[in-house]
C-alpha cells in the first residue's frame, strides 16, 4: 500500500505531466492542420478529442481509486489495530504465566515443567514474530 500511495503522490503526477505535454503539442498539430482546412479522417479525429480528456479521464480515475486506496488503509489499519490489541492481550498473558513461574518448584514434576516451557518457548517465538510483523507494516 506504501508503494502504491509514493506512485500516486510522487510518480503520477511527473508521468501525468509528461502526457499533458505530449497532448498539448499533438492538439497543437490538430490545430494548425484544421487552421490549414485539412481535412483528418474520422480515426484522427477521434484520436484528437481522446488525446484532449485523456488526462482528465485519468485524473478523475485518479481521484476515485484514491478514495477506494483511502477506504482500504482505513480498514487496515483498523485490523491492524484490533490484531494489536489482541497482541497486547496475549503479551499480558505470558508476563502473567511468567510472574507463577517461581510456582515450579516441585522436582518430582520436572518433566511436565519442562514440557510447558517448551511449549511457553515455542508460544514466544510465534510473538516474537508477530512482533516483527506489526513493526513491518507500521
Amino acid at each position: 500500500m506504501t508503494e502504491i500511495k509514493n506512485f500516486i503522490e510522487h510518480q503520477l503526477p511527473v508521468e501525468l505531466n509528461k502526457i499533458r505535454l505530449q497532448t498539448t503539442k499533438a492538439i497543437e498539430i490538430y490545430d494548425i492542420l484544421e487552421d490549414y482546412s485539412y481535412r483528418v479522417s474520422r480515426e484522427d479525429f477521434q484520436r484528437r478529442w481522446e488525446a484532449y480528456r485523456g488526462p482528465l479521464e485519468v485524473e478523475n480515475l485518479v481521484g476515485s481509486r484514491t478514495k477506494d486506496f483511502q477506504r482500504l488503509n482505513n480498514v487496515f489499519k483498523q485490523e491492524m489495530n484490533e490484531d494489536q490489541e489482541e497482541f497486547l492481550t496475549k503479551i499480558k498473558q505470558k508476563e502473567d504465566a511468567i510472574s507463577r513461574l517461581f510456582m515450579n518448584n516441585k522436582i518430582e514434576k520436572h518433566e511436565e515443567y519442562a514440557k510447558q516451557m517448551t511449549f511457553f518457548k515455542e508460544q514466544l517465538e510465534e510473538m516474537t514474530e508477530e512482533a516483527r510483523l506489526y513493526n513491518s507494516r507500521e
